[in-house]
């Protein structure tokens, strides 16, 4: 017998192309979604088995959310950022066998990034004996489910799945006729790009500093920096400072824009730098090595073991140079992250979490 699934989900930009994928591959008779969060921001068809509640706090909310935990075989939990949804799941331990968290980062490192505050002691008591009793974990970052292990002692089935299509290399598969060689920069100018968003996990500062150790005067012609997503506060601190020390050759991107013409950013980037301390920028870096590009990022996190353990060849910042991808190797980049990152392997992933 088929099971039913449940899926709740924070509506983030990521969930209406997850229910595009679910109505694409999947018997929707199944699949029930609940979002919670501002639909105009993030629209989604809602139907009978689509539903969508601007908060979790009503009584309304809950009693279907209740229900619907219920009436489920597995519970997909899309990220794990409510604390009522924590803190309901906890008063029902019976059903936490059956429900599996897809990690999204943020989520994972809040015991890092929050305020060490009286809320926060106390809803970490909710999370450590909710996440220890999860009976399964979604997430192609294995060291995230390491870390998991290790902060909240979990000790559910790991199921790798790259689970979005923001993780799916959306480009093309490159031919070696169709790269062309940089051995100099002496008529070509490079363009890099610095983070992925106006969050102060981008580390900016630090990238900016690195780069004027660099000849960037000469051989950069542009400096994107994405700041449409984010922290405005913050992204408009670091659109002054880039403007500061980098001039006309600093593009802050402040405004959000449409995939295909982020997709066109990316193609004429050369070199990205990701300083986060934890896993993040994935969708960013997956599109970014498909195309060939040079990735610079920490060493000591999650997302640079998952892709040298995929054979994919990534840099330390300790080793930031103005240097582009070798033919071969943007090639055999290209290569297994057209392979890994596919559609294919998502539908294939979501097969067996649903079995």
């Amino acid at each position: 017998m088929r099971k039913k699934i449940l899926h709740i989900a924070c509506l983030d930009k990521f969930i209406p192309e997850f229910i595009h994928i679910l109505r694409l591959h999947f018997d929707e008779k199944l699949h029930t979604v609940i979002t919670y969060g501002d639909i105009k921001k993030n629209p989604h068809i809602k139907s009978q088995k689509t539903l969508n509640f601007s908060t979790l706090l009503s009584f309304s909310s809950i009693l279907k959310l209740v229900v619907a935990l219920h009436r489920n075989d597995k519970v997909i939990l899309h990220g794990l950022f409510s604390p009522l949804l924590v803190i309901l799941l906890c008063l029902m331990p019976w059903l936490h066998k059956k429900c599996y968290w897809t990690i999204w980062g943020g989520d994972l490192y809040y015991h890092i990034l929050a305020s060490k505050n009286m809320r926060y002691h106390i809803l970490e008591v909710f999370r450590k004996f909710l996440i220890s009793r999860l009976g399964g974990f979604i997430t192609y970052v294995h060291g995230d489910y390491y870390n998991a292990q290790q902060w909240y002692h979990a000790s559910g089935k790991l199921y790798e799945c790259i689970m979005y299509k923001s993780n799916i290399y959306s480009s093309e598969v490159l031919a070696e006729e169709r790269l062309n060689q940089r051995d100099g920069f002496d008529s070509i100018k490079i363009n890099i790009q610095i983070g992925n968003s106006a969050d102060p996990t981008n580390n900016h500062k630090q990238v900016f500093e690195r780069l004027t150790k660099l000849d960037v005067q000469n051989q950069v012609g542009r400096i994107y920096c994405p700041l449409s997503y984010g922290n405005p506060v913050y992204a408009a601190e670091i659109k002054l400072l880039g403007e500061a020390m980098f001039g006309d050759k600093f593009y802050p991107l402040m405004d959000f824009m449409s995939l295909e013409q982020y997709n066109q950013i990316l193609d004429e980037v050369d070199i990205a730098i990701f300083a986060h301390n934890r896993q993040q920028a994935m969708g960013n870096t997956i599109n970014l090595l498909g195309r060939g590009k040079t990735v610079y990022m920490r060493g000591d996190t999650s997302s640079y073991a998952l892709l040298t353990n995929l054979g994919i060849k990534v840099y330390s910042l300790d080793d930031i140079s103005l240097n582009v991808l070798p033919r071969e190797v943007a090639i055999a980049n290209n290569q297994l992250v057209s392979n890994y990152f596919s559609e294919e392997n998502l539908v294939k992933q979501l097969k067996i979490i649903f079995a």
